[in-house]
């Protein structure tokens, strides 16, 4: 199986309290890794070898991640390079005096680092392909396939969504009645002592619990939802 080591650059979002694959801004840049590198190889594995977290690039300084995998990629072997789906979101973010600088520090590894927007090592950029990638605000890469509204995998993520809301609301009705039902037990109990399941589902009824659809509790319901609490279903 290969393996992609790739750089990922947060600039957006929380700060703290994600680990890096977990970050919306590092998933989207997964997404687009990921569309690109299995389209050409398709028992890849995407490892995130390097990562950065930065609202304004003012130099190579604010890159440590980047940079220090760079420097120490240097003394290993071979196929120690580095993926970045965008070259052009470093230098979105740089500052106008900043792009210079990480520019040319970026150059030295140049043969280490590969661009997945145009496929190319940046050792190979021309000279005006690196004055666009560094004065052009490039349009930010949206590679990965997201189902069509009206596609069949569309569909069927709206119906396994709507599914699972139903699936929760009911446990919530089923949760609540539970409670209800348990109270109420205990509130007669204690004024006429032994309650049967048909004394709860009358007196449930008239006090307007009700059942998940909306209509009159039955003795099974009561029966299931007292099942469910604490102390077990009353008999009789």
């Amino acid at each position: 199986m290969s393996k992609f080591n790739c750089y990922i650059l947060l600039t957006w979002g929380p700060r703290h309290g994600y680990k890096t694959t977990e970050h919306p801004a590092a998933q989207a840049q997964l997404r687009n890794i990921a569309a690109v590198i299995r389209g050409g190889f398709q028992q890849s594995r995407v490892v995130i070898a390097a990562s950065d977290y930065t609202r304004k690039i003012h130099g190579p300084e604010d890159l440590p991640g980047l940079f220090h995998y760079l420097s120490t990629a240097r003394l290993r072997e071979a196929g120690t390079g580095l993926v970045m789906e965008d070259f052009n979101r470093i230098f979105r973010a740089c500052t106008p005096g900043g792009k210079r600088f990480v520019l040319e520090a970026l150059m030295e590894y140049g043969d280490l680092l590969t661009d997945l927007r145009t496929k190319m090592r940046l050792e190979q950029f021309g000279r005006s392909a690196i004055s666009r990638l560094v004065r052009e605000d490039m349009k930010p890469l949206n590679l990965a396939r997201r189902p069509h509204p009206g596609s069949p995998e569309s569909r069927r993520n709206q119906t396994a969504r709507a599914r699972d809301r139903s699936r929760a609301a009911r446990k919530a009705h089923s949760d609540k009645l539970m409670r209800d039902l348990l109270a109420l037990r205990d509130e007669l109990e204690g004024e006429q002592g032994k309650v049967t399941i048909d004394d709860l589902v009358d007196h449930a009824n008239r006090a307007g619990l009700r059942n998940a659809r909306g209509g009159p509790l039955t003795y099974p319901t009561v029966a299931r939802a007292l099942r469910r609490g604490k102390g077990g279903a009353p008999m009789g």
